[in-house]
């Protein structure tokens, strides 16, 4: 039987936790005050400067008719942006700047961050493609929408949605993001909804635009054999003595240096929607074997050595007329190996190809053929300014078989 004591104890106790309970309670019923939107209806409004860019635009657009689906409630898109009521501004300008404080944001700044200022929700980034990327990452992270294909939206519904605090920031940590599957390409909603801001060929949208790197295996192109082998079959690879027309350059000779730099001039010049351009080699492993070619490859660690060597010279040329493009080349095959005592320049892009690699487990699983391939990208890591992947995503000879990439 309990005594006196105890029974005070367990009330006290009790009165306590109900205490507690109420305080709660009202604790986030008073934080829980900001409603977008309830049984269809909203108070708040769409804020978007009268001199937004066309993706933040679009953004907006977007942004409107994404929450009519999922709550039912129109919100309406106004320029005026010190109004009564509340809001979701949508870019950064003046009014985001007094809210948010001032802050160094570039149109190309693909970063971006949502927040809320007491009633206010806040959404802004790089004006060219940070601020619409920040938009529909919000639709994703609150409401899971989902772009899963360009046939295939998952766009939930929900009767009340609210919000107490807010503030989510990320930038890419890969800067060209790509992917080359069939379904996928001239969709340019479906390229932004999933923050793919690259193709094979640049197009011009509503979406901020697709840049585009120009080609690969380009240096067969630049220099052809059917142009140059019979006059010159120097410019070829020498290969157990002999001249051929169908391996690789003689990267040695400067004659094939001073043509390759002043043919994708031209090129740079006449495809301005190009943001990187191919220099690489052929898609063969015939090498060069002359004298010359392996004097280089020896002083700088092998096959990579003097790739890089060779693009280097371009890549210096390129900096003084094409100060915001880059030239790109590949870590392949026989080139995969990083180079010793040479790095690329500044402006030259390397792209590491991972088509030796064991695809039936993990990068980094203790499999021979991808902890070489792990190990190739820790070393290019440390001397390329700009490191890209060529992730492999499909069985070249069976284009429909299923390819284990996930």
């Amino acid at each position: 039987m309990k005594d006196k004591n105890s029974t005070q104890l367990i009330i006290r106790k009790s009165f306590t936790v109900i205490i507690l309970c109420s305080i709660l309670i009202c604790t986030t019923s008073t934080m829980a005050s900001n409603v977008l939107f309830k049984n269809g209806k909203s108070k708040y409004q769409i804020a978007i400067s009268a001199e937004a860019s066309s993706s933040e635009q679009t953004a907006a657009k977007e942004l409107q008719a994404y929450i009519k689906q999922i709550g039912g409630a129109e919100l309406p898109i106004t320029n005026s942006l010190n109004s009564n009521g509340p809001k979701i501004f949508v870019g950064y300008n003046d009014r985001v700047s007094q809210l948010v404080g001032k802050q160094d944001i570039t149109p190309d700044y693909e970063g971006f961050t949502y927040c809320n200022k007491g009633k206010h929700l806040i959404i802004y980034g790089g004006s060219k493609r940070g601020t619409m990327y920040g938009v529909f990452s919000f639709l994703e992270d609150q409401f899971g929408v989902r772009w899963y294909t360009p046939n295939c939206t998952k766009v939930p519904k929900l009767k009340k949605w609210n919000f107490v605090t807010l503030h989510h920031s990320e930038k890419p940590a890969i800067q060209y993001r790509y992917s080359n599957y069939y379904v996928t390409e001239n969709v340019p909603q479906w390229s932004a909804h999933n923050k793919e801001n690259m193709k094979w060929g640049p197009v011009d949208n509503l979406y901020g635009s697709i840049e585009a790197y120009w080609n690969a295996h380009t240096m067969g192109q630049l220099v052809t054999a059917k142009e140059f082998f019979k006059e010159h079959p120097e410019y070829f690879a020498l290969r157990n003595g002999k001249r051929i027309d169908n391996g690789q350059l003689c990267l040695s000779n400067p004659n094939v240096l001073d043509i390759c730099k002043r043919r994708l001039f031209e090129k740079m010049k006449s495809l301005p929607g190009y943001r990187i351009f191919s220099l690489s080699q052929n898609d063969n492993q015939a090498f060069c074997e002359c004298p010359n070619c392996k004097a280089i490859e020896e002083r700088y660690g092998g096959h990579s050595g003097l790739i890089i060597w060779f693009v280097n010279q371009v890549a210096d040329e390129a900096q003084l007329l094409f100060p915001q493009k880059y030239i790109g080349t590949f870590a392949y095959q026989y080139t995969r190996k990083p180079p010793v005592g040479i790095c690329p320049k500044d402006n030259v892009v390397v792209r590491l190809c991972s088509i030796e690699c064991c695809f039936a487990h993990p990068i980094t699983a203790e499999c021979p053929q991808n902890k070489a391939f792990v190990d190739d990208m820790k070393a290019w890591s440390k001397i390329a300014p700009h490191l890209f992947i060529w992730d492999y995503i499909v069985d070249y000879a069976q284009y429909m078989a299923p390819w284990p990439n996930f």
